[in-house]
């Protein structure tokens, strides 16, 4: 069977979204005509009629196509609020449509209450979304003449591809169940919603995206891409199960894998940690150093030629910048040389300004997440190779013994965002806290910082030492990386080993425990709530004042802010 008309009803804020395009190639040649209302169509995509609608409401959008409605026979109606059809599920609801006799088959169905987080009443029932349906077309035409409220009275014979619960929307709240039970498509309520609430209902989106990349990886691909361009990267990750915890399964690389390693040793004994993290990643080796002084460089080069590794060292021009400007800087001509695919970036992180225990254990984080063992390497090494838009990996930010959680800008935020401008990088960006690679420790592909390469950084640039601030461009660029990767398409994920997961887990556990235990709901919906009503804005605003102040004085005047406070440091060496 073939359907009069695929009507695509591309409104509202998703419209323009890599799975639209899909939607086309795939529900296109089940129809005999395609007609695509709202935005441009796709770029390529086969559209025999384009009526222009901006963002409108669906049942605006389904009015204005009221003339180019059939008379009779099916309708494919697809809209944006549609994640899909899954591979060859948009031809089984034709078919299940013709052969049962339907008025109507949706994708999913929802339930009738004003919101999807709304308590049905006893006598809710069910009603069919219009998202992505097969529909006579004699129906369409009564519901486009009067688009709301469409509710079905029990004579209208429909059905929904992905099943009904008791009291769920099972495409929105068990996404991965639905797809097994056959839905067609996934609403895309599950990007929108805040991830709040995706926790408070136990929402597994990254286990339907987990079925999506096995059975339907276009489908995957194209929500994936989605994600990445409307939600800021840490909001994306936490939706998206961006965590990757290998298990130690020893895994063989193809032969030919060959890994760019941009070290930097500001002195040479920094080198030997470094270089024995790096030797444990079970493939070929092209080591790139940076190193403070000629004496550093031969004794490293001297280490690095007894172990028989290929190598290029070189010392930077000014010692302005540390490890930032050591990449983006000494070592720009190799990043942009596309001789590499797949590179590891290591410092010394020597954290000077930090109690030494502290920057131990974060050295510490960073090295085991990012090299724990051969086998560790070579899954992430594997990941990169069998996820092309993986751009990315980096350890979670280390939260014992700093306090990154929540207050991550620390000051940067505002020239981060002037730097993201002039770079041309898109947004959106994250509010509270940035996703980004703490201690600037990472595994990442080189094309997908190219943003950050391009650009000819100059040394003058970055503070002199040793005033490496907040508000500075080092620090800056250590919260652009993600943002980079993100606008340039790519996709990022975060890698920790099992044990350091647990340790994580435990710490973090103890002290949500901690501050939920002050509060009055156990909802963390709720506490969110109750925690914003406490905090007065005038008090909010006074503190991130003072905090750009501090910076600004910090970055321009280091001296001055050193002779300011020491009378603090002295006092603190008192107790």
């Amino acid at each position: 069977m073939k359907a009069a008309l695929f009507l695509c009803l591309d409104c509202g804020p998703l419209a323009g979204g890599a799975h639209v395009a899909l939607a086309h190639d795939r529900l296109a040649p089940l129809a005999g005509s395609v007609v695509h209302v709202g935005h441009a169509p796709p770029p390529g995509c086969r559209v025999d009629r384009h009526l222009p609608l901006g963002d409108v409401p669906q049942g605006a959008a389904l009015a204005a196509a009221l003339p180019v409605l059939p008379e009779s026979g099916a309708v494919i109606l697809y809209s944006a609020q549609a994640l899909g059809p899954v591979a060859g599920r948009g031809a089984q609801m034709l078919e299940r449509f013709a052969a049962e006799g339907l008025a109507l088959i949706s994708a999913w169905a929802r339930r009738d209450v004003p919101g999807p987080w709304d308590h049905p009443s006893a006598g809710a029932g069910w009603l069919p979304d219009l998202s992505f349906a097969v529909a006579d077309a004699a129906l369409l035409r009564a519901i486009a003449a009067r688009p709301a409220p469409f509710r079905p009275g029990a004579h209208l014979r429909w059905a929904a591809a992905g099943g009904e619960g008791a009291e769920t929307i099972p495409a929105l709240h068990a996404p991965a169940a639905a797809l097994d039970n056959g839905a067609a498509a996934l609403p895309a309520d599950l990007l929108t919603l805040d991830p709040l609430l995706h926790d408070a209902a136990a929402i597994d989106l990254p286990a339907a995206l987990a079925w999506l990349r096995r059975h339907d990886p276009p489908l995957a691909g194209a929500i994936a891409a989605l994600g990445r361009t409307r939600l800021p990267p840490r909001d994306w990750a936490g939706l998206s199960g961006g965590l990757f915890i290998p298990d130690g399964t020893a895994q063989d690389l193809p032969p030919e894998t060959e890994v760019a390693i941009f070290l930097h040793a500001y002195e040479a004994h920094d080198f030997p940690a470094l270089y024995e993290a790096a030797a444990r990643l079970p493939c070929r080796r092209h080591f790139y150093v940076t190193t403070g002084s000629a004496e550093s460089a031969g004794q490293i080069g001297a280490a690095l030629e007894r172990a028989d590794e290929q190598a290029c060292i070189r010392i930077p021009a000014e010692n302005r910048g540390r490890d930032m400007a050591a990449l983006f800087i000494t070592f720009r001509d190799i990043a942009l040389s596309g001789r590499h695919d797949i590179a590891l970036r290591l410092h010394g992180k020597r954290s000077p300004h930090l109690a030494p225990q502290v920057a131990a254990a974060f050295r510490a984080h960073l090295l085991e997440n990012l090299a724990a063992s051969p086998a560790h390497a070579a899954a992430i090494i594997a990941r990169f190779q069998a996820e092309p838009r993986l751009g990315l990996v980096q350890p979670p930010a280390v939260h014992h013994g700093l306090g990154p959680l929540g207050h991550g800008w620390s000051g940067n935020r505002d020239r981060l965002l002037r730097v993201a401008r002039e770079l041309g990088l898109r947004g959106p960006f994250d509010t509270l806290t940035p996703l980004a690679p703490y201690g600037t420790m990472f595994w990442f592909r080189p094309a997908a910082l190219a943003p950050l390469f391009e650009r000819r950084w100059r040394h003058g640039e970055y503070n002199a030492e040793p005033h490496h601030l907040d508000g500075g461009l080092a620090h800056v660029q250590e919260r652009l990386i993600s943002y980079a990767a993100q606008s340039a398409g790519y996709a990022i994920a975060e890698v920790m080993t099992p044990q350091a997961a647990a340790r994580a887990y435990q710490r973090l556990e103890y002290k949500h425990q901690r501050l939920a235990g002050l509060l009055a709901s156990p909802s963390i919906v709720l506490q969110e709530a109750e925690l914003a009503a406490r905090r007065p804005r005038p008090f909010a605003l006074a503190l991130r004042a003072i905090a750009a102040a501090w910076g600004a004085l910090a970055r321009r005047h280091p001296r001055l802010l050193r002779r300011l406070t020491a009378p603090l440091r002295r006092l603190a060496r008192m107790g």
